[in-house]
């Protein structure tokens, strides 16, 4: 069977270059593309490798270079792709986890409870302490004290100070 087109290391028929950058040199590793046509007086055509791929990228073709530096990325993408998935799933199913844990929370409390232990939402203590507790418990720093940091106050919870009087 005759293949219309062949790869050669060298054009061989005359004029034995390249049809359009006029090429004829074996020894910069380019490749010759016959198209087995013979032009009446010219001969046979031929292009080189680098000329032909100039042709098929101005086709929006890849040559091999382009397209394996696609293959690469696209290989990088799909496992990114994949370990966000896994920890988009991981992430999922913590979520789940906690919200079945507010949905106990709130179901265990009952009519009778208060909005922290219907919700599950703890609401902040206000940092600013009251004025007569400021005053009155005013306490200076030590030497060795920096100016930032508070010495422990008296607990006044009886219900706290029983707990922490049984240990």
């Amino acid at each position: 069977m005759y293949d219309r087109v062949v790869v050669r290391d060298y054009p061989e028929v005359p004029p034995s270059k390249c049809a359009l950058c006029g090429s004829q040199t074996r020894h910069d590793g380019r490749k010759y593309i016959d198209l087995g046509t013979n032009i009446r007086g010219y001969g046979a055509l031929y292009f080189c490798s680098i000329c032909l791929g100039q042709i098929c990228n101005t086709l929006g073709w890849l040559d091999p270079v382009q397209a394996a530096a696609i293959k690469l990325e696209l290989d990088g993408f799909r496992s990114r792709t994949s370990r966000l998935e896994d920890e988009n799933d991981r992430l999922r199913i913590a979520l789940s986890k906690l919200d079945f844990v507010r949905t106990a929370l709130v179901h265990d409390a009952g009519p009778d409870a208060s909005t922290e232990e219907r919700t599950g939402i703890v609401a902040k203590p206000n940092p600013e302490p009251t004025e007569s507790a400021s005053r009155s418990e005013a306490v200076e720093q030590g030497p060795d004290e920096p100016a930032n940091v508070r010495r422990p106050q008296r607990v006044r919870d009886p219900e706290l100070t029983r707990l922490i009087g049984s240990i």
